[in-house]
């Protein structure tokens, strides 16, 4: 694990189908913890859960179960860092000069050779080949119903496309070239065959993986082991009275060329003993908690850039200021009749071939005039300035995002051309408009459904916002306010994101049958939502119509030829 010793702030994203701005990651880190060497102790407060949707890799989307996941266990490729950005052999036997994997001439057939004499924590040896063919066939089994089963099997083809050649060599066997196959598949999390080829991937008789300790944390046994990887810390348990994960270091953790144990004793950068994940709800009580020397580390979720006289306080020695990876955004439900597939839009119904769905792209058309509204209407930098004491950068696309103001691309790909939406609530009535409503003819705006201050007819919306984070349900608000403001009926909901959200909005059950409905009808309309971007972002799995929730990462359900086409190209 590696510190510094000055606090950083990060400048991160908000954009989406809707975009909207940058905002502010802060990670600060108290001084006294550098007192210490060779066996400090490390406290990270969090604004959500971890273990939340769960600890085995693969199960879980929650930015906050990465916090643990990502030092329990290993991909057979890991990330260099955030600057480089280079790609370097974990599990895969190899050298950053040759990492232990290759590609044939046809840029489908990949090998990867596995490290040998590498043990898991329970201390079996070793990883091998048997381990890493169950990793990926299991995540792209029906039954285990994986958040990445899509995004994996329309990559890999399903796991009669994996094969082991030997005990220590795997050959992937792709359907087509896909360019972030180290990057996306090859980082994947490899889980222990040993521990859990003999657990039903889903039961209602017995423990299932879902239910495990080794996914949950919660009362572990020999029989129901908690996580075991071969990452540099082990699973220690879990307070479930006070939300709080403890791990420790893993001092049998291998060597490799780069971030091995020696590479990282020798930097300096193995010298936390015992790491805890602490759950902390507001940043008031964060950050009393870090005052009181309770906690080393808050995460970026606090969003301190609300908090200036803390960060005054805290000196200006101590902060570090840099275009992170966090984004916040607003997804819009692209099934929503109105804001999605615009075939309610009144321009539409006015229209007999639009109105009746054969013109779909007509529709969509109108759907996207009355997103351009909400874009218009969305006061970015009064967003930033006020609420986050300018820590943040208006965003424009995701995940391929950029800096606008410097012209610098922060994650590969982006057009550093592009520039945000500019605030104009002229321009968002000519929108709507184009969309067919007939503007207020009085001020004052539409708090009461009349038609003197509300559009005709009239525009319903629900915004959903998790209650974890304060500048989102603030920023949240604002735009409520602005929305208000042209007429458009807006209602706010505010519910914790696990579970609530998530099972709603992004992972419904099949028997709601409410995935791609309406906030009214079970699902959402616009949803507030932040995560951490990858640097080599892949719209496909977030855009493509392949992907879609609950088995795939496109939770807005975008459902587009042309769209589908451009991130294939990617």
């Amino acid at each position: 694990m590696k510190y510094t010793l000055r606090t950083t702030i990060g400048k991160s994203v908000c954009a989406l189908a809707i975009s909207i701005l940058m905002l502010t990651p802060a990670l600060l880190i108290t001084p006294q913890l550098y007192a210490q060497t060779g066996n400090a102790t490390l406290i990270l407060a969090q604004t959500g859960q971890a273990p939340g949707e769960g600890l085995i890799p693969g199960l879980s989307t929650s930015y906050y179960d990465l916090a643990v996941v990502s030092e329990v266990f290993l991909g057979l490729a890991m990330r260099n860092d955030t600057v480089v950005k280079s790609m370097l052999p974990a599990l895969a036997d190899g050298t950053v000069a040759n990492p232990g994997w290759s590609v044939d001439s046809t840029y489908k057939i990949w090998t990867v050779h596995i490290r040998q004499g590498v043990n898991w924590h329970d201390g079996v040896c070793c990883v091998n080949a048997t381990d890493v063919k169950f990793t990926f066939d299991s995540l792209q089994n029906a039954g285990l119903a994986a958040p990445v089963e899509s995004f994996l099997t329309g990559i890999i083809g399903g796991p009669n496309n994996e094969t082991i050649v030997d005990p220590y060599t795997v050959k992937f066997t792709l359907p087509a070239p896909y360019a972030y196959f180290v990057q996306n598949v090859l980082t994947t999390g490899i889980v222990p065959y040993h521990v859990l080829h003999t657990r039903p991937y889903n039961s209602t008789s017995g423990v299932d993986w879902l239910h495990s300790a080794f996914n949950t944390g919660v009362n572990p046994s020999s029989s129901d082991p908690g996580p075991i990887g071969t990452g540099p810390y082990k699973w220690v348990g879990y307070d479930v009275t006070t939300s709080t994960v403890h791990l420790t270091r893993n001092d049998n953790y291998f060597d490799f060329p780069v971030r091995g144990k020696s590479d990282l004793v020798a930097k300096g950068e193995f010298n936390v003993k015992d790491y805890y994940v602490k759950n902390i709800v507001g940043s008031d009580a964060a950050i009393t908690a870090l005052k009181n020397g309770e906690v080393n580390v808050l995460d970026n979720n606090y969003n301190l850039g609300t908090t200036p006289s803390f960060l005054s306080d805290w000196g200006m020695d101590n902060l570090a200021i840099y275009d992170g990876f966090g984004v916040q955004e607003m997804g819009v439900n692209m099934n929503h009749p109105v804001i999605g597939t615009g075939v309610q839009t009144p321009a539409c119904q006015a229209i007999p071939s639009c109105a009746n769905g054969s013109n779909p792209s007509l529709a969509e058309s109108y759907a996207t005039d009355i997103r351009k509204a909400i874009s218009y209407a969305t006061p970015r930098n009064q967003i930033i300035n006020s609420l986050l004491s300018g820590y943040g950068n208006p965003a424009i696309t995701t995940p391929v995002v950029g800096n606008p103001n410097t012209n610098t691309s922060l994650t590969e790909g982006f057009n550093t051309n592009l520039k945000p939406y500019k605030y104009s609530l002229a321009l968002a009535n000519q929108s709507l408009v184009a969309a067919g409503y007939t503007l207020p003819t009085a001020k004052g705006g539409c708090y009461t459904v009349q038609p003197a201050t509300c559009l005709t007819p009239n525009l319903h919306i629900v915004l959903l916002v998790p209650t974890s984070n304060s500048a989102r349900r603030a920023w949240a608000s604002l735009i409520q306010s602005q929305l208000i403001s042209i007429g458009v009926d807006v209602g706010k909901v505010e519910l914790p994101f696990s579970p609530n959200i998530f099972a709603r909005a992004l992972t419904p059950p099949a028997s709601c049958n409410c995935l791609g409905k309406t906030y009214d009808q079970g699902g959402f309309d616009i949803l507030f939502v932040g995560y951490n971007l990858g640097i080599d972002a892949d719209p496909w799995s977030l855009y493509d119509n392949t992907q879609f929730a609950p088995t795939g990462g496109n939770y807005y359900l975008w459902n587009n030829a042309t769209n589908n086409g451009l991130v294939e190209q990617i």
